[in-house]
Parts: structure tokens; C-alpha cells; sequence
């Protein structure tokens, strides 16, 4: 390939400055992407123009000529300062790559994150950033080779020194003395470094943004959708993709699974809910329920009735099977943005953009009680325990983000402080123990009811946690980020 063609395929000018030409070559690998792409013969097409991408970046790296200094690896010729990096600490780099990752500069990033790995190759946060930027640019062998170094590091790590950080341990200096007889010591079998408590499994990357996200009764499954009006169906088992189904109609906002764990319901913008085999993707009841975004879904465990919320500020409850709207509630003065069932109470809670949270009778969806919070607050997300004793619920306000409320009396029990970031989303888990919190800073953090402490904290990406569920009966914990991209956690069995 000629510079003149590499040129033409990057888009650029001949001339063009080294930060130029990088930015074209990322954003042309981000549109050309296979992974982007879902029929066979334009995913050829695709991964065909990602070689000539590829290579025409090549050819212009090593003209050697630089526009910026940046591709040219030669010593210039005029005197001029330099810095070696080998007298920069690893520490350097990695803030470097995190702030470069921050600004979508991933490619940029992935080299200060090598340069600290070369320094410290055992630093486990550059590993684990270094793949998440890998992945957002679909480098999927690198991406994999960092997911083995992140595995083998965390069983190493047995929580008493922090990830990242060389060991400060060295060996005492050899003094000279009279050689002592030799004596044969069996050595004693190593001691296999403990787990951490939860591993990361997998990162999987989603080609539109995510909205919602879902995990099935039997804790095996879970699903995401969003802005392309996708489906995905996940294995929590394997940490891998099972399925991926569409009516390519709008984005879809919420999901839940059927009670019996064979059928998907789906809520879009155009206010249809849809119901969809899971063992071939294929849709077995639709139904236009609502005239604006569907934003909230719950069903019912015992009877096959489905209760919708909406941005017209109004609850319905609808059966799939008759093909009808059952009942119409004016819920809200705002979007109806969460609802949950407490069956052993025979209640409905919903949560608006007014601030209330809301009590309804499951039989008539007649109001119970009504709950005021903070004026001017969006609760962002609302769980309910499973021993539905309590509930929790996110706010959009630093001071009383995440609350504990007693489910039966209404009453507010305590806010959990948060010096982490805004919280987006919360899941109890299935023992009643832990609250697992999706923090705006990217962090998945846990939280102990009992002690009302944090117990740990799960470094997921660099952007904000917009969904967190348990799964495998509290064994397993995953969530989604607005970077894209799907994180999957396992709890480890020391």
C-alpha cells in the first residue's frame, strides 16, 4: 500500500499532524467494527475494511516523518530535552491512561497503560483498564490475553496489599560466611493464594447504548436492551452471549422475565409491550399499551398480568393473552419510573419523577399510601428485599441518595452514606445481607445492611453503573456501565 492510498483510506490529507491521523483511525475503527455488525455478509465487509484501516495506519506510522514527533521514533537532530520513561513511575502512567480513557482517547490510553505494566508488571488496575479500552475498540485477542493476566493477579492478591502497588518486601542481604555443611530440605507444597471474594468473569461489549437490564427467576440468565432495540440473553453461568433478538422497532427502556423463565417482556418507546420466546427469540404477544415510552415493567408471580409504567404518568395493567388493558391508574404527576410487587403484602410500589413513592393493592390497584421525599428529587431505582421486609431506594441527591425504608409501615429507617459518587441502581441480594450500590464513579459497591458498612468495593470501568442485579442465588453479581459495555462478577469459594 502506498502512503497516497493510506491517505485516502484514513480519510485524511497528506500532511495531516499524527493526532489527526489517529483520531480518523478510531473513528473509522469504531464504524467499521465487526462486532457492530450482525449479517454475515456486511460483517465480511467489515472485517475486510478493518484490514485496509489497519494496514493504511501502518504505512503512515512508519513514514517516520511526523507532523507532532508522535509516530517518529528517530532523534532529532536539533538539541532538544528529553525525559526517559524509565525514570517515570508506573503510578505516572496509569493516571495518565485513566485521564486519556476518560476523554475517549482509548488508543492513547492502552499505551500509558502498557508503559505501566512494563514498569510494574504486576499492577492489576492497568491490566483491568487496559482491557476495558481494548474492548471499546474491539481488540478482542488483547482484550483476552489482559482477562488471563487479571485472573492470574487476582489469585495472587489475597486482599493484604493493594492492586497496583509493587511489593515493598525485599530479601536480606547475603553476608559472607564459613561455608556450612549441605543438608537436603524438602521443600513444603506451596499454599495456593486464596481468591478475592468476587472475580471478575467477564466484559462484553454492546454495540448501542444499554438501558435496561434483567436477571431470570432462576438466576442463570440475564438480558440487556436499548437504544437499537436489541435484545441480548447472557449465560451468568459461562459469562457469554446465548442469544441476540429484535423487532428493530424503537429502543426498549425496561425487560423482565416471565415467572415460569421461558418467555422475555420487553417495554419500547412506542408504548408496545412484547412478549418473546426465549427458546427462539421469535415474539409471541404483542400489545400497544400505552402512547408514549414504556419506562417501567412488573409481573405478577401468580397470574399472567403485567403492570406498565410510562412517561403518560399512568400505571397500567395488562394481560398478553387476552390482548387488553385491563385497568388504566393516573399514578403519577411525572414518569412513572420504577415499579416492584411485594406479594406477601399484596402491594404494588411505584416510584415517580414527583418525588412520592407510591403503594397500590395488587387486586384493583387502588391507592394505599403515598410516601413524600425530598421536593425536586428523582428516585432513580427502587428494590425490595426478598424476606420483602424492606426497601431501598436511589436518589438523585448526594445527601440522601440511597435510603432504607420499613416496607409495611412506610417508615424511613437510615441513609446510607456514600462518599463514592451518585448512585444509580441497587439490588439487595437473595440472603437479605448485602446491598449492592452502581456508582456514577464506576464502581459496584457493597454494602452490609447489618453493620451498615461498606464491605468491598468492585472496580467495574471509568463511567457511571446504570444497572446492577445479583444472580446464581447471590453467587454471582452484573452490571452496566454508559461506556456499553455488560461487566460479569462471580463470588469466589474459599
Amino acid at each position: 500500500m502506498t502512503p497516497e492510498q493510506a491517505y485516502q483510506i484514513l480519510q485524511v490529507q497528506p500532511g495531516s499532524t499524527a493526532a489527526e491521523i489517529k483520531t480518523a483511525y478510531y473513528r473509522l475503527v469504531k464504524e467499521w467494527h465487526p462486532d457492530r455488525v450482525l449479517d454475515p455478509q456486511q460483517r465480511q465487509q467489515a472485517e475486510a475494511k478493518i484490514k485496509d484501516i489497519n494496514q493504511a495506519y501502518g504505512v503512515l506510522k512508519a513514514l517516520n516523518t511526523d507532523h507532532d514527533g508522535e509516530f517518529s521514533r528517530s532523534t532529532p537532530k536539533s538539541k532538544s530535552v528529553t525525559v526517559n520513561s524509565s525514570t517515570l513511575s508506573s503510578e505516572f502512567f496509569y493516571k495518565q491512561g485513566i485521564e486519556k480513557a476518560r476523554h475517549k482517547q482509548y488508543g492513547a490510553a492502552i499505551e500509558d497503560f502498557t508503559h505501566a505494566i512494563r514498569l510494574n508488571p504486576n499492577y492489576l488496575d492497568a491490566y483491568r483498564f487496559r482491557r476495558l479500552a481494548c474492548l471499546r475498540l474491539g481488540y478482542q485477542h488483547r482484550a483476552a490475553s489482559d482477562a488471563k493476566h487479571i485472573r492470574r493477579l487476582e489469585g495472587q492478591n489475597d486482599n493484604s496489599q493493594p492492586s497496583g502497588k509493587p511489593s515493598t518486601a525485599t530479601s536480606p542481604p547475603q553476608s559472607v560466611s564459613e561455608p556450612q555443611p549441605q543438608t537436603v530440605k524438602i521443600p513444603n507444597p506451596p499454599t495456593p493464594s486464596p481468591k478475592p471474594l468476587w472475580y471478575l468473569v467477564n466484559t462484553l461489549p454492546h454495540a448501542a447504548p444499554i438501558l435496561c437490564l434483567a436477571v431470570s427467576p432462576d438466576g442463570h440468565y440475564c438480558a440487556t436492551a436499548g437504544e437499537d432495540g436489541r435484545i441480548h440473553l447472557w449465560s451468568l453461568v459461562q459469562g457469554k452471549e446465548e442469544m441476540v433478538f429484535s423487532d428493530n422497532s424503537s429502543p426498549i427502556q425496561c425487560l423482565v422475565f416471565s415467572p415460569h423463565n421461558s418467555t422475555l417482556i420487553s417495554g419500547n418507546d412506542q408504548g408496545k409491550l412484547m412478549e418473546w420466546d426465549l427458546r427462539d427469540g421469535t415474539i409471541v404477544h404483542q400489545l400497544q399499551v400505552h402512547a408514549l415510552p414504556i419506562t417501567s415493567l412488573a409481573v405478577h408471580p401468580l397470574t399472567p398480568i403485567i403492570f406498565s409504567g410510562s412517561h403518560d404518568t399512568t400505571i397500567k395493567t395488562s394481560s398478553l393473552i387476552m390482548g387488553q388493558v385491563l385497568k388504566t391508574t393516573k399514578a403519577h404527576t411525572g414518569i412513572v419510573k420504577n415499579l416492584a410487587i411485594a406479594l406477601q403484602s399484596q402491594i404494588l410500589v411505584s416510584t415517580g419523577t414527583d418525588h412520592r413513592i407510591k403503594y397500590w393493592s395488587l387486586k384493583g390497584q387502588k391507592p394505599i399510601k403515598t410516601i413524600e421525599t425530598i421536593p425536586g428529587t428523582v428516585i432513580n431505582d427502587l428494590a425490595i428485599s426478598f424476606d420483602q421486609l424492606n426497601f431501598a431506594t436511589a436518589v438523585n441527591a448526594i445527601n440522601q441518595n440511597v435510603n432504607l425504608w420499613d416496607l409495611k409501615t412506610g417508615h424511613h429507617q437510615y441513609n446510607m452514606p456514600n462518599p463514592k459518587g451518585l448512585i444509580q441502581s441497587i439490588e439487595f441480594s437473595p440472603d437479605g445481607q448485602i446491598l449492592a450500590c452502581g456508582s456514577a464513579t464506576g464502581l459496584v459497591i457493597l454494602w452490609d445492611l447489618k453493620k451498615q458498612e461498606q464491605t468491598m468495593e468492585l472496580k467495574v470501568g471509568l463511567t457511571a453503573i446504570k444497572g446492577v442485579r445479583f444472580g446464581l442465588e447471590g453467587q454471582a453479581i452484573v452490571s452496566f456501565s454508559d461506556d456499553q459495555i455488560l461487566s460479569i462478577w462471580h463470588r469466589s469459594h474459599r
